[in-house]
């Protein structure tokens, strides 16, 4: 029968056949699917970068302005430019006022002849009390400011000591006076200065610079006991002509 069969027929035949082949061969050998889609995948890692690379830009940014490096501490913060800044002054190295006056010295506002009850009105009560030593003259006590000792003699100030003297200072003040001013030396080929003072002889007031150890430059305000310039001259102490 199949010889008489149309050739439309054996076509159709001829093309079931083939389509069984195929359906067999799918289900024997499937084709592997792909796990994702390659379009979605590729989408996803570019806004993964750019949100990573968003991240690093801000941080680096906050860095930058705090100036501070990743891993480092947080930097004591500076006082702006333009504050003040507070100046240091050393320990000790006091200059203490020194004026004349009727023929009178007078330092930090006190001079020779003074009561006690006149130093503390300008000096004020912050003073310590000390007991002189024992082979002391003219000293019943001392009234100590600081680096300042004003000695108390019969209830009057007899002279008044200041330890640590700025020395800078007080050149210029020796360079600057007019009237009598003496220079002594420590060795003949004048070198090495060991003594200066301000003499007023209306009231032998004598101020006297010179620099003791561990002292540095100590001043006294005093005044003369016997003849002044035959004292000097002794001593080899010279008198500054002014030029």
């Amino acid at each position: 029968m199949s010889k008489y069969e149309p050739q439309e027929l054996k076509h159709m035949d001829e093309s079931k056949r083939r389509i069984k082949q195929n359906v067999l061969q799918h289900f024997e050998k499937p084709e592997k699917k792909p796990k994702f889609n390659w379009t979605v995948g590729f989408v996803t890692v570019i806004l993964l970068g750019l949100s990573v690379f968003f991240t690093i830009t801000m941080l680096t940014g906050q860095y930058t302005q705090t100036g501070l490096t990743p891993g480092k501490e947080m930097p004591t913060p500076k006082p702006p430019v333009n504050e003040p800044v507070p100046l240091v002054k050393d320990e000790g190295s006091e200059f203490p006022e020194v004026i004349e006056k009727e023929n009178r010295f007078y330092v930090n506002g006190i001079t020779i002849g003074m009561s006690q009850e006149e130093v503390q009105a300008i000096l004020g009560d912050a003073f310590e009390l000390t007991e002189p030593p024992e082979d002391a003259w003219r000293e019943d006590f001392d009234m100590q400011y600081g680096n300042i000792k004003v000695s108390i003699y019969m209830d009057k100030v007899a002279f008044i000591v200041i330890n640590d003297v700025n020395q800078p200072h007080f050149d210029a003040l020796f360079e600057s006076y007019h009237g009598e001013r003496y220079i002594g030396w420590t060795d003949s080929r004048k070198q090495h200065i060991a003594v200066r003072l301000f003499y007023i002889p209306e009231t032998a007031h004598e101020l006297v610079a010179n620099v003791e150890e561990n002292k540095g430059l100590t001043v006294r305000l005093d005044v003369t006991h016997g003849d002044f310039y035959t004292d000097i001259e002794t001593a080899g102490i010279e008198r500054v002509q002014d030029e």
